[in-house]
């Protein structure tokens, strides 16, 4: 399993360096580096997701519920990344789903909602379905939605490889994407036991939901 990225750590190598020794990308202003080398190492992945990023507050800037929402969004996701790629590993089961090409293939998908009156930035929103779908089944899932199809044909596209882990993360009409890559391919992740394994990408969701209801992001490493 990588490290847990968090808003203290770099966004490309994972490792924590204090948020004020990383340099936010000056253009989507979403993701942080700890150095100029890692930024340039990032940029063939996050480009496309920089671009849109640009592009879709573009197209908030006369909608200001959007706007909020948006950035709701952007801070919820910064408190609960760790969470959300300990939880995806475990709902993919890769020592149950061996194929070389399972994270190629497959998505882990999670759908918030808006929470009545949040009394924090951690619970401003709460998990309404989770599920891990094929490339196909979430292209169907796209389609339905306010997603085109030229779209829908650049997430396609859009391959990571098979050591990368694909979440998004869908409130309303926004989606995230986020990405992460293990260090050793994976391997480590297949080597675990698997009856555990079963048990952990059987009640993901569940686990999930109970963990943001609890409003306690803090991770550790036996969870």
């Amino acid at each position: 399993m990588p490290s847990s990225a968090d808003i203290d750590s770099c966004n490309f190598c994972l490792v924590k360096h204090g948020r004020a020794n990383l340099r936010q990308c000056s253009k989507c202003k979403r993701v942080r580096y700890c150095s100029k080398e890692c930024q340039t190492k990032a940029w063939p992945t996050h480009k496309k997701s920089c671009r849109a990023t640009v592009a879709l507050l573009e197209s908030l800037s006369t909608d200001p519920d959007g706007v909020a929402l948006n950035a709701a969004l952007s801070r919820w996701i910064s408190i609960w990344r760790p969470v959300l790629m300990k939880f995806a590993v475990a709902g993919l089961n890769l020592p149950n789903n061996t194929a070389e090409d399972r994270l190629a293939t497959h998505i882990v998908v999670i759908e918030i909602e808006r929470r009545p009156h949040p009394p924090s930035h951690a619970k401003f929103f709460k998990l309404r379905h989770g599920a891990i779908m094929t490339n196909d089944e979430w292209a169907e899932a796209m389609a339905r939605s306010l997603a085109t199809p030229e779209q829908v044909e650049d997430w396609r596209r859009d391959q990571r490889g098979n050591d990368t882990v694909r979440i998004v993360v869908a409130c309303e009409d926004l989606l995230r994407f986020l990405f992460f890559s293990f260090r050793d391919g994976g391997r480590s992740e297949r080597e675990k036991d698997r009856e555990v394994a079963q048990q952990l990408g059987k009640f993901w969701v569940t686990a999930l939901r109970m963990k943001i209801d609890s409003g306690d992001f803090a991770m550790a490493d036996s969870e």
